[in-house]
């Protein structure tokens, strides 16, 4: 379905955003902001920016952790992780974790972090109500996108070379790889699944998007798009995948029951973040240069 331009919203000034995330329950966008280091809040539902916290140099990875009421968000730079509260938008605790702290995925059922560092190779396991490591484990390259998968209790991490998904038992007690399924494409990025279809979607550097089996790794199918992804979401109300590509500034949308592009939405150059809120079917797109998010409607839903 194609998607429709809505509004933009004013940021602070900086030369890039990195990654950025929803809490679904008070429609607030949490953005990496790179350049300044800063961590950037949103209210969406006003759309407006809220809020500046200072002091997350090189930000790069952000994950809410909804239900709850908080966020993370990687400082690359000084290895630290930051937790902020979302409720009245202050950091709340802080964690030097490793060097280069970048991809985070949350696992809500035991409250725990998962970090990956893209300068040690590393997984650390963060119990994030009293900000200690918990666990950790060696990484066979590279790791870039970070999910938790719940209905298999586990963790999913891309890893840049060799090009492969490193697949991690959740939980510290058996925290460690227990699969590495091969990517057939060049520098696996962007990640997501579809638990229906029982598939993850990579996005890949060599401009490819290839599909998954989650039980077993397997490749289902792929499809190619035109030029090298980032940031990927999947909408489970349209089964549609949504790629963003930085230059020359696109939002690919692929139906993936075919696995073919069926949109492609022109947004601006260096945009190759954004955000997705499947309830409110909103797409955040980050642009450098106009120093704004660009929010695109998937398609109507009812208030």
């Amino acid at each position: 379905m194609p998607l429709t331009l809505r509004s933009t919203i004013l940021l602070p000034t900086g030369a890039d955003f990195d990654h950025a995330d929803v809490h679904l329950p008070s429609g607030l966008l949490v953005i990496a902001h790179t350049e300044p280091g800063t961590v950037e809040v949103v209210d969406t539902l006003s759309g407006h920016h809220l809020t500046t916290l200072a002091g997350c140099p090189d930000a790069s990875g952000v994950v809410v952790a909804a239900p709850k009421t908080f966020a993370f968000a990687a400082a690359r730079a000084s290895g630290d992780i930051l937790k902020i509260d979302l409720t009245d938008r202050s950091e709340v605790g802080r964690l030097t974790v490793g060097e280069a702290p970048n991809g985070l995925a949350y696992d809500s059922s035991r409250d725990q972090l998962l970090v990956a560092d893209v300068r040690l190779n590393t997984a650390t396991l963060i119990d994030s109500a009293t900000m200690t490591a918990v666990a950790s484990c060696l990484l066979p390259g590279r790791p870039r996108w970070c999910l938790y998968e719940a209905g298999r209790d586990r963790f999913l991490v891309n890893v840049r070379e060799p090009a492969l998904i490193a697949v991690l038992a959740a939980g510290p007690d058996a925290f460690a790889i227990s699969s590495l399924w091969p990517v057939a494409a060049d520098g696996p990025h962007g990640l997501a699944i579809d638990p229906d279809q029982d598939l993850a979607f990579v996005a890949a550097d060599d401009g490819n998007v290839v599909s998954i089996s989650l039980d077993g790794g397997r490749e289902r199918g792929r499809c190619q798009i035109p030029g090298a992804p980032d940031v990927v979401f999947f909408n489970p109300l349209l089964s549609e995948l949504y790629v963003a590509i930085g230059d020359p500034g696109l939002l690919v949308t692929i139906d993936t029951q075919q696995m073919r592009v069926s949109d492609t939405t022109v947004t601006a150059l260096g945009a190759h973040t954004f955000a997705f809120d499947p309830a409110r079917q909103c797409l955040y797109s980050l642009w450098p240069d106009l120093h704004q998010v660009a929010v695109f409607a998937s398609q109507e839903v009812p208030a």
